[in-house]
């Protein structure tokens, strides 16, 4: 204290306040605030000094606690992953910057330490924040979303939380600024992709419906409410079993248990009930998943097969008719393969030929001996007549040699049916065979042979299959 008490006489001070240390008898070493106190005579000179002690351990605890806070809070800042900046609250000059508010945005420490706040944002934002500033601000606010500008120019997404302090004995706001930008990026994506599937799912031509566990619906489309007649806010009010036709209750109820249960994909075909109680055929596909908040949500897509299970009733019609009609014929008929074998050919065959049908059926009419190798060729020419003939057929006459030695005087039409697609090829063959008779019943019987013709080369159209053979000039030669 010695020193010190000098240097008062000589700076000629009365009072001063030291920080200095003790020892203490046992060796250890006592902190302490000393307070001295110069004691004058009447004539000016110094008597004495009055010096209080107190024990300063407390203070310098406190004083270390405070620095190593305030090194934590400086580590935190400068390490921090968010951005992170300080400015003065009136003057809005930035007073700190840490290391990645500098690498996001391009500045340097020393540029940053030169811009103001209002500087960090694009020109059309300065308005919006200069308002903001003018409000009382809470200690910690959350400002939300803004932009801010880098030093290249590039605008970022930014969303802004703030904290007031004292900096520097200045008020001040220490501001974390955190990047956006890719999460908006793919959240407008996402967006925009829900609007693509809600565009395409509204647009579709199939009905697609959702329904929760208990089956009521949560979601329909457009091409739903056209086909049933309901519109969307009437869907909303309704279950699944209202728009079940009665009769097939049982059985959807039945799929949805296995779609619970399995929890695999189902095919399903029922049917609806319009608004105006017209039944609707559909066969459909249901999946299921799980929503965010855990319930149980089915997925449905429906076709409506109404028209074409009417046409397949109607073809199914068709078809018995065409085979009572090709059946009961008086005249044979056969068809042809691409190789000049038979591959269909009806009953009326066996009493003109005196074969049985199954002898008959995948061998070739020279093959069996039922024609002469002249009467090959000549057939083969006239198939190529029936190609270029409008009406699709060529005739012909020449003698079947049955195998018990006789011969039957036949007149046939051999007929060429063009097929349609993307290139177009000849059917196989088709032959009626009719037994030389009295002209009067050849007209009559022609009458009833055109209609089962018409009918079976129309039946050969549909069923000829899409890789079907391009026929070749010749089919019953060798």
């Amino acid at each position: 204290l010695l020193p010190a008490i000098q240097k008062i006489i000589r700076e000629t001070d009365t009072v001063r306040s030291i920080e200095s240390t003790l020892l203490r008898k046992d060796g250890s070493r006592l902190p302490i605030l000393a307070n001295i106190n110069m004691i004058r005579t009447e004539a000016g000179k110094y008597s004495g000094a009055r010096v209080t002690i107190f024990d300063n351990t407390e203070r310098q605890q406190a004083a270390e606690a405070l620095r190593q806070r305030e090194a934590q809070y400086h580590y935190l800042f400068e390490n921090n992953p968010l951005p992170m900046f300080a400015y003065d609250l009136e003057s809005l000059q930035i007073l700190e910057v840490n290391a990645v508010m500098q690498a996001n945005y391009g500045y340097t420490r020393a540029e940053f330490l030169a811009l103001t706040l209002p500087d960090l944002h694009p020109s059309e934002e300065w308005e919006t924040l200069q308002a903001l500033l003018r409000e009382d601000r809470p200690t910690l606010q959350h400002s939300g979303e803004w932009r801010h500008q880098r030093k290249d120019g590039r605008l970022i997404d930014v969303e802004i939380t703030s904290h007031t302090l004292t900096l520097g004995l200045r008020p001040a706001a220490l501001v974390a600024a955190q990047d956006i930008t890719t999460r908006k990026q793919a959240e407008a994506g996402r967006l925009a992709a829900q609007r693509e599937l809600q565009n395409f799912l509204d647009n579709a031509r199939d009905m697609i419906q959702s329904l929760d566990a208990e089956g009521n619906y949560l979601y329909v489309n457009k091409a739903w409410c056209e086909t049933l007649g309901y519109s969307l806010e009437e869907a909303r009010e309704m279950t699944f079993t209202q728009v079940v036709d009665p009769v097939y209750q049982d059985h959807c109820q039945a799929v949805m248990r296995a779609l619970v249960t399995t929890q695999q994909p189902q095919q399903i075909e029922t049917i609806f009930r319009t608004r105006q109680g017209q039944l609707v055929i559909v066969e459909g596909s249901l999946g299921s998943h799980i929503s965010q908040e855990g319930q149980f949500i089915t997925n449905s897509i429906f076709r409506n097969i109404t028209a074409r299970k009417q046409a397949e009733e109607i073809l199914r019609d068709s078809e018995a008719q065409n085979r009572l009609l090709f059946e009961e014929s008086p005249d044979t008929i056969a068809l042809f393969d691409q190789r000049g074998k038979i591959i269909r050919i009806n009953r009326a065959s066996e009493e003109l030929t005196g074969l049985p049908r199954a002898e008959l059926l995948s061998h070739r009419l020279d093959e069996l001996k039922l024609v002469t190798p002249q009467v090959v060729r000549e057939m083969n020419t006239a198939f190529l007549q029936a190609q270029t003939s409008p009406t699709n057929y060529a005739a012909l006459e020449f003698c079947i040699h049955r195998p018990d030695g006789n011969q039957r005087e036949v007149e046939s039409r051999i007929y060429a049916l063009k097929l349609g697609g993307k290139t177009s090829r000849w059917s196989p063959p088709v032959i009626s065979l009719r037994a030389n008779r009295p002209r009067k019943f050849h007209v009559k019987a022609n009458c009833r042979i055109a209609c089962s013709l018409k009918n079976l080369l129309s039946r050969s159209r549909s069923t000829t299959p899409k890789t079907a053979w391009s026929a070749p000039t010749t089919p019953f030669q060798s």
